[in-house]
């Protein structure tokens, strides 16, 4: 067989394998114009059926990929209203995406970044989105009153310690779990294994749960902890990698900042 018949049906059978997108995915082009853009002013984004308010047009080139692109939430049900609870919500990209994909999906969405919450906002009502509850705190152990490190983009987080902080309300997560939940994100910037150790004991009302981890080189415990705690509870678990923050791991041993290890761990019932 000659090289150019091999090329050719190589060429085929990549097109053919191609993945059908439910949303059109970013064009180069698009990516371009996002990247010169400022991360002040507030801007909208449309591509598709999907509308969003945004400032960092980096939220949009990643997020936009990972979740309406990649679709790394789609799951499977049989309820016709299934019931999605999405802690740290953020601007609300991930409330979008559940609710195009899952029409009659109710959505219980956590935001206790006011900043964010606005945006989350704005972006349900552009989308005309109805059956999403949103709750403006954060997701912790117990009903309380929580310092908050409240920076630009996605790393707001509960901070115990920190100085430059806010009061937020937070609520108790596991009061949440009283009922089937078809979907549980949690995306809390590393007070995951705080949380899900509390929720324990109810995570057996959870059909599938994605979290993102955040964690430094030294903390493995605390990773194995919130592996081990998901397969207590029936969980099969899939990670991949949320971000390469060392790229020569034995050379630059951390990176000085919060979070030098974040996965994304996917769980599903076994």
């Amino acid at each position: 067989m000659s090289l150019i018949s091999n090329l050719g049906k190589g060429v085929v059978k990549k097109i053919t394998a191609q993945k059908q997108h439910f949303f059109p995915p970013l064009s180069w082009a698009s990516i371009k114009v996002l990247k010169h853009l400022d991360d002040a002013k507030e801007k909208q984004f449309s591509l598709g059926q999907v509308k969003l308010v945004y400032t960092r047009p980096y939220e949009i080139i990643h997020t936009y990929t990972e979740l309406f692109q990649d679709e790394i939430y789609h799951f499977t049900t049989t309820q016709t209203q299934p019931i999605i609870i999405d802690c740290g919500a953020h601007i609300g990209m991930s409330v979008v995406y559940f609710k195009l994909r899952y029409p009659n999906a109710k959505v219980i969405a956590f935001e206790p970044d006011q900043a964010n919450r606005l945006l989350l906002e704005k972006n349900i009502n552009i989308n005309h989105l109805t059956d999403v509850t949103v709750v403006p705190a954060a997701v912790w152990k117990e009903d309380t009153v929580l310092q908050f490190s409240a920076v630009a983009g996605q790393g707001s987080k509960i901070d115990l310690h920190a100085t430059n902080t806010i009061e937020v309300k937070a609520e108790r997560l596991r009061n949440y779990l009283q009922q089937p939940i078809d979907f549980l994100k949690i995306d809390i910037e590393g007070a995951e294994d705080v949380v899900l150790a509390d929720c324990q004991n109810q995570l057996h009302m959870v059909q599938n749960i994605f979290v993102e981890y955040h964690g430094t080189v030294q903390e493995t415990s605390k990773l194995t902890g919130i592996l081990s705690l998901l397969e207590r509870s029936g969980f099969a678990v899939y990670i991949k990698m949320a971000a390469d923050n060392l790229a020569q791991p034995y050379i630059n041993k951390v990176t000085g900042t919060a979070h030098d290890v974040q996965l994304n761990i996917f769980g599903y019932r076994k």
